[in-house]
């Protein structure tokens, strides 16, 4: 049997996969290699968005066989530019930002399809690569995302 954290993070890729270029988004997600655990560099897919689990803690939840578990993600969102210009890649990853907390804040996903009981996001930034980091000059957006979960333990 898969562990809940495994659930949560293969939910949590498929909920952001949900951006599809259509209604309220910008660009499309839903391709198998855009939204991932982990990533290349430089990416081989314009645009992505990588996922990086970097702590989870608990705490004793309401009852003595319930723990309440958070789960910090890192999300590193990468897009180009038709123009290559700073303002077109800030501007660009702006838009998938967007998108990408555009499906994980809609109602029918905060709960990353049952697994959590919500989802926040905190800490969004948005910058340019070009002179940073080897590799072409793309739009970077990131943010830390929690999930909340209860586990139930046998006595």
């Amino acid at each position: 049997m898969a562990s809940n954290l495994r659930s949560v993070i293969t939910n949590l890729i498929s909920t952001i996969q949900q951006a599809d270029a259509t209604g309220v988004y910008t660009y499309d997600l839903s391709a198998t290699d855009s939204v991932k655990i982990g990533g290349d560099w430089p990416p081989k897919v314009l645009p992505c968005v990588y996922i990086y689990p970097v702590t989870i803690s608990s705490e004793h939840g309401t009852t003595h066989t319930a723990y309440e578990r958070t789960v910090n993600f890192a999300i590193l969102c990468f897009v180009g530019a038709d123009e290559m210009t700073v303002q077109a890649r800030i501007l660009n990853a702006a838009d998938l930002v967007s998108d990408v907390l555009s499906a994980l804040e809609l109602k029918a996903n905060r709960s990353l399809g049952g697994t959590v009981r919500d989802v926040i996001t905190t800490a969004a930034t948005i910058e340019d690569t070009e002179g940073q980091l080897d590799g072409p000059g793309l739009g970077v957006g990131q943010f830390t995302l929690s999930a909340n979960y209860v586990l139930e333990r046998g006595i």
